[in-house]
């Protein structure tokens, strides 16, 4: 049996759709067809009922995708094994995170970590929606804190204190509000996404000076907090931008408003309990902690 076509076959129960599981698995859809179709035929079985509005498990299916998540956490393992017994540290290391995550604040780690243990092959995996680490769409998740989860190690790496930000051009036109009601005649540039994402209310600003049950309208709607950061930097509006990004420092954003406090979000380096024995999945996390302290923001 195929450890591909398991894969595929998680990722399609998963969505619920051959052509958004393209996007899981990196397949086309008449590629995800064929591996069904073999994995079907290898345990002689239909594994899902297709629908005009969409593809169901079957029973057999269902069976299977408990067992299907526990063989592929288990060759991973095997792989993660001979990985660690090559050299001390040494191996492929998938990380995912949030697209903001990953452009905006992963790239001013990413040069140093490759000099330091260039035998490990990381691959940064940015997406603002959760990948399942027991089936090994990943390694790592670098996320918020994640609850009633025992078999995951959670390692507390920073925290992001969302703040406001314009650009003197931006101020200089619009006037710079002195208290949260003068911001009732200023341009917002929002978070908007149609995926589900780990961060709550990333849109807190939006009530900001106005009665309750109110919110004001955004001047623009992005789902991308790099675009936000780069629309700020042009004068587009106001975005609320996490002050930790190291960007921040080097730029002429400014903050408006200082003493209002927006979202505080604790990030946690996560991976599987049973992954702990390898170094090459947690050196990570460490080397992480050990910079943001170098650079006080712990």
């Amino acid at each position: 049996m195929n450890i591909d076509n398991l894969k595929t076959f998680c990722a399609v129960a998963k969505v619920k759709s051959f052509s958004k599981a393209s996007d899981e698995v990196y397949l086309t859809q008449s590629a995800i067809s064929r591996q069904i179709a073999q994995l079907e035929q290898d345990l002689r079985t239909k594994l899902f009922i297709r629908k005009r509005d969409g593809i169901t498990l079957t029973k057999q299916g269902e069976l299977l995708l408990d067992r299907a998540k526990r063989i592929i956490a288990d060759v991973e393992t095997m792989r993660n094994v001979v990985s660690a017994a090559e050299t001390e540290v040494s191996g492929a290391l998938k990380v995912t995170m949030t697209v903001g995550t990953a452009s905006m604040w992963m790239p001013f780690f990413a040069k140093s970590f490759g000099d330091r243990y260039p035998d490990i092959k990381l691959s940064i995996i940015a997406d603002d929606e959760e990948l399942d680490l027991s089936i090994r769409e990943a390694d790592v998740a670098i996320r918020p804190y994640i609850s009633n989860r025992p078999d995951l190690e959670q390692k507390y790496l920073q925290s992001f204190s969302m703040k406001l930000y314009a650009s003197p051009e931006y101020l200089e036109e619009h006037g710079v509000p002195k208290v949260p009601e003068d911001l009732k005649t200023h341009r917002f540039l929002a978070f908007g996404s149609p995926k589900l994402t780990p961060y709550s209310d990333m849109n807190w600003f939006l009530k900001l000076g106005l009665p309750k049950g109110e919110m004001h309208t955004p001047h623009i709607l992005v789902n991308a907090g790099a675009a936000l950061f780069e629309m700020a930097e042009q004068g587009v509006g106001i975005a609320s931008l996490s002050q930790e990004y190291l960007q921040l420092k080097s730029n002429k954003l400014v903050n408006i408003l200082p003493d209002v406090e927006g979202t505080k979000v604790d990030m946690y380096y996560v991976y599987p309990k049973e992954l702990e024995p390898f170094k090459h999945i947690t050196v990570l996390g460490d080397y992480l902690c050990e910079k943001l302290r170098e650079k006080g923001i712990f």
